[in-house]
């Protein structure tokens, strides 16, 4: 986890400065909470783009000289961001005969992992006459601000978190964090046409009945995760979608094509803070002459202030599909090399709009990334695929209008950087047999208003003798209002048996 060696070895190092004896004095019941408990409150609403102040309190404390603690929120920027922390008055009150004391306040942010480590600690009075003493009482001791990024819920918890007294010895407390309840949907019914029990041959279908229950429009799917009991065997299936035949959950006969980019047409001003060497498309081939690099850090001023470096944009050649085949996964890959070797401070994050549309917003792909060695990385952050995010783009016709919009280097905690070099780029697609598996849905998503009960478009299956058993099947529903992430955050899933006879 980067960035908590940082901040809890700083804190450690101060308090180790001079400590006395002193034995925990603060009562059972202290307290550490968020201020509210419920997100948004009730003039509030949950749209994307809107922000919300939490306060971070301790109740009811004796002697605390440090605080230090995690706040966890939905990770891969699904659902919320952090920022603005800053620290409150409570550990900088209370001296005597001094009515302030010098405080040090650090914390750390990762976004893609959903957290912020913030600790607080105070400095020993250069007065040696001064004793060492806690703040006591109860009151702030530090704010952020939550800003929705897309559709969702999700806790908003305290954890990793201690209250030490002046002699550094932990204060015993209880701990009580919030809710984010963001727009999101829910299955109100799941049932299987024509029952519970299904014979060889006989058309089968899972129905699902999906409500809005938050204040905008949303995009909806379900995604139904299959089981055979006998054997484990595992298949997934969304709305919208057939299955056929090709076994359970094994992975089919497949053939990777690799499409490069053959176009390069640059963004705002063929972007900031990257170096072009060689002539354009760029990426298109390993060791062609043609790549891009940066080393560059946030920008303070001049053209683009307040930009990460970035470049872009980039198509790539298209593909003919046989049609004996279906397009199972697409994913996007880079060949990297990055001057530090391995680390986590060279984010590559990768953007993405609908192809041909290129209707915003930009959608992320996921983090490309280099080590010490040249090699070909595929995203990291993200267990989606292109098609994932992009479902549309199982057709080639939408496969070949796709475009990388942008690339920004980006380090989380805008930590220090080294260079990194692109020397090629593609995206990776792998087909199946058209007979195998699932065909693709049309549509996989429907749009659904607030307060809206509607009817998704089902998933069908006619079994055949090899799928004999009893499955167990667990419906979870999906929903996004920016297609940034698909979240079920807060949805409750449903869970049912049926068999398949001979």
């Amino acid at each position: 986890m980067r960035g908590i060696n940082i901040v809890w070895l700083s804190l450690i190092a101060v308090l180790l400065g001079s400590m006395t004896v002193n034995i925990g004095l603060s009562p059972a019941n202290t307290k550490l909470y968020l201020n509210p408990t419920v997100i948004p409150g009730p003039s509030q609403e949950g749209m994307i783009g809107e922000s919300y102040v939490v306060s971070v309190y301790v109740d009811d404390v004796t002697d605390l000289w440090a605080a230090g603690f995690k706040i966890q929120y939905a990770p891969y920027v699904s659902v919320l961001t952090i920022s603005e922390i800053y620290e409150g008055p409570f550990l900088a009150t209370g001296w005597d005969p001094y009515p302030n004391s010098p405080t040090a306040f650090t914390y750390t942010v990762d976004l893609f992992k959903g957290f912020a480590y913030i600790a607080i600690v105070r400095l020993p009075n250069p007065d040696p006459e001064v004793p060492r003493m806690g703040a006591s009482g109860s009151g702030l001791l530090a704010t952020f601000k939550l800003t929705v990024i897309e559709a969702g819920e999700c806790p908003v918890e305290i954890l990793e978190d201690y209250l030490l007294d002046s002699g550094g010895f932990p204060i015993s407390h209880k701990t009580t964090g919030a809710t984010y309840q963001g727009a999101a949907a829910s299955l109100i019914r799941v049932e299987v046409v024509p029952g519970k029990t299904v014979s060889v041959g006989e058309y089968t279908v899972f129905m699902t009945k999906v409500r809005n229950d938050g204040d905008s429009p949303l995009y909806v799917k379900t995604r139904f995760d299959i089981t055979r009991l006998e054997d484990s065997r595992k298949l997934v299936l969304r709305t919208g979608e057939t299955y056929l035949d090709g076994g359970l959950g094994e992975d089919p006969p497949s053939w990777i094509e690799y499409l490069y980019v053959n176009d390069f047409t640059g963004h705002y001003g063929e972007g900031w803070g990257f170096n072009y060497v060689g002539t354009a498309p760029y990426l298109d081939a390993v060791g062609d002459g043609n790549y891009v690099w940066t080393d560059a850090e946030l920008m303070e001023e001049g053209e683009y202030p307040g930009y990460y470096p970035y470049t872009g944009r980039y198509d790539f050649a298209d593909l003919t599909l046989d049609p004996e085949r279906v397009i199972s996964s697409v994913d996007i890959e880079a060949y990297t090399w990055y001057e530090w070797g391995l680390d986590e401070n060279n984010d590559l994050d990768t953007y993405m709009r609908t192809p041909y549309t290129e209707a915003p917003p930009s959608a992320w792909l996921g983090s490309l990334w280099g080590t010490g060695t040249w090699a070909w990385h595929t995203v990291r952050w993200t267990t989606d695929k292109v098609n994932d995010i992009f479902p549309e783009m199982n057709d080639p016709y939408y496969l070949n209008g796709a475009r990388v919009r942008f690339i920004m280097y980006w380090t989380a905690d805008d930590l220090e950087h080294g260079r990194v070099d692109i020397d090629a780029m593609r995206l990776k697609v792998t087909t199946i047999p058209a007979e195998w598996g699932v065909t693709p849905a049309d549509p996989e998503y429907v749009v659904i208003m607030p307060g809206e009960e509607l009817e998704l478009p089902v998933v069908s299956w006619t079994p055949k003798a090899s799928h004999v058993g009893t499955y167990n099947v667990v419906a979870t529903i999906e929903y996004t209002s920016e297609f940034l992430k698909w979240n079920s955050w807060g949805s409750k899933q449903k869970t049912f048996t049926f068999k398949v006879l001979p």
